[in-house]
C-alpha cells in the first residue's frame, strides 16, 4: 500500500532551544510517513549540532543552512522549492504541532481530494500557557468551503498556518507576497481559498506561541496599516474573484482593519498616550460599523486625559477579559506543556 508523503518545512533562526520542541512535536506524529526539512537562516550557533543529534536517530530529517541570512520570506520560498511530496506544511521554530495533526488533516483530504488545504485548529497561547485566541472557533461550521466562499469566510479569522496541511498543487498557483512580511501568510491562504476548495476541522492540531519576540507581534501601527493596504491591493488584482466578491472581500478587510486600529487605540490608552489614542479613535470613526462605538473611544481618551486615575479602572476591566477567556477555555491548559 502506498501512503501519501508529507514534507514539514521548519524555518529557524537562532532559537535552538525552541527548535528542539518544534522538531520533537513533528517526530511525535501518529502518522509516520513524512520528511522534515529544516531551513536554517544562517544562525551561526548550536542549531546545527541540535539538529545533528536528532538526525542521528531519525533519517527523515534533512538540514539546510544558508551561508547568509536570506530573510524570513526568502527562507519560506527556499523551503517550498524543496517540496517533492504530495503534501506540505510550515512550522516555525517557536511553535508546535499536536500528535494528531497529520492524521486529522489527511483524513479530510481523503474525503476531499480536490482541496487546496485542510486547516486544523491552532490554540494561541501566551508564554505562561494562557489561551489568547482560537481562530477557527469563530468559523460557523466545519467541513468544505468552495472558492471563493472560503476566502471570504477567513477574513478576520484566518487559520494559523501552523496547523494547515497544503496540497502540493497549491505551489504552482499561489505565490508568496515578498512585500508583505506581516500578512504574507494571510494572503497565501486567501489566494489558495480563492482558487481551491478548503476544509476546516476544529480539532486541536497545533500550538502557536504568542510572545514579544514574535515577528507577527509588531507594536508599530504603521506597519499593520501598510500590510492591510497590500492585502487590499492583492484582492483587487485577484482574477479569481468576481467584482461583487472582490467588493465583499474589500469591505471585510476594511472592517478587520478597523478592529486592528481598535487594538492600537487600547495600546495607546493603556500606555497613557491619550492624544495618540484620541487620534486613532477619530480614524476608527470613519468606518460605518464603528461610527457610534468610536464615540465611546473618543470620550474615553478625553476623560482619561483629564482624569488619569480613570485609567486604573480601565486596566482592571481589561485584565479580567483574559481571566474569563481562560475560564471558558480551561480545558486547553493541558496544551501549555508542548511549549515548555
Amino acid at each position: 500500500m502506498t501512503y501519501p508523503l508529507i514534507t514539514t518545512i521548519i524555518l529557524t533562526y537562532r532559537r535552538p532551544h525552541l527548535l528542539k520542541k518544534a522538531l520533537q512535536s513533528v517526530l511525535s506524529q501518529t502518522y509516520p510517513h513524512f520528511q522534515v526539512i529544516i531551513c536554517d537562516n544562517a544562525s551561526g550557533d548550536e542549531t546545527a549540532s541540535v539538529v545533528a543529534e536528532f538526525a542521528k536517530k531519525d533519517p527523515r530529517i534533512k538540514y539546510f543552512c544558508h551561508e547568509k541570512n536570506i530573510g524570513m520570506l526568502g527562507n519560506y520560498q527556499f523551503g517550498l522549492s524543496l517540496v517533492n511530496t504530495d503534501f506540505f506544511s510550515f512550522l516555525s521554530d517557536d511553535d508546535a504541532v499536536l500528535p494528531n495533526f497529520y492524521e486529522t488533516t489527511l483524513q479530510e483530504f481523503q474525503k476531499h481530494p480536490d482541496a487546496g488545504f485542510v486547516a486544523g485548529s491552532t490554540i494561541i497561547l501566551s508564554p505562561k500557557g494562557r489561551t489568547i485566541r482560537i481562530p477557527l472557533s469563530y468559523w460557523p461550521r466545519e467541513g468544505k468551503y468552495n472558492p471563493p466562499d472560503g476566502a471570504l469566510e477567513m477574513i478576520g479569522k484566518y487559520p494559523v498556518p501552523t496547523s494547515v496541511l497544503f496540497s502540493k498543487k497549491v505551489i504552482k498557483h499561489v505565490s508568496i507576497d515578498f512585500e508583505n512580511p506581516i500578512y504574507w501568510d494571510c494572503d497565501y491562504l486567501f489566494q489558495t481559498a480563492s482558487i481551491f476548495p478548503i476544509v476546516i476541522s476544529k480539532k486541536p492540531c497545533a500550538i502557536f506561541r504568542h510572545h514579544d519576540q514574535s515577528f507577527s507581534n509588531q507594536k508599530n501601527s504603521d506597519i499593520y496599516e501598510e500590510a492591510f493596504n497590500k492585502l487590499l491591493k492583492n484582492i483587487q488584482k485577484n482574477k479569481n474573484l468576481t467584482t461583487e466578491k472582490s467588493q465583499s472581500a474589500i469591505s471585510l478587510i476594511l472592517y478587520d482593519l478597523a478592529k486592528c486600529r481598535k487594538h492600537f487605540f487600547l495600546l495607546s490608552l493603556m500606555g497613557g498616550k491619550f492624544e495618540e489614542a484620541y487620534e486613532i479613535a477619530k480614524i476608527i470613526q470613519q468606518h460605518p460599523a464603528f461610527k457610534y462605538k468610536s464615540l465611546v473611544y473618543i470620550c474615553t481618551a478625553k476623560i482619561c486625559k483629564v482624569f488619569p486615575v480613570c485609567l486604573y479602572g480601565i486596566r482592571l476591566l481589561k485584565s479580567l477579559k483574559p481571566l474569563i477567556w481562560n475560564f471558558k477555555n480551561r480545558k486547553n491548559k493541558k496544551y501549555a506543556s508542548y511549549l515548555n
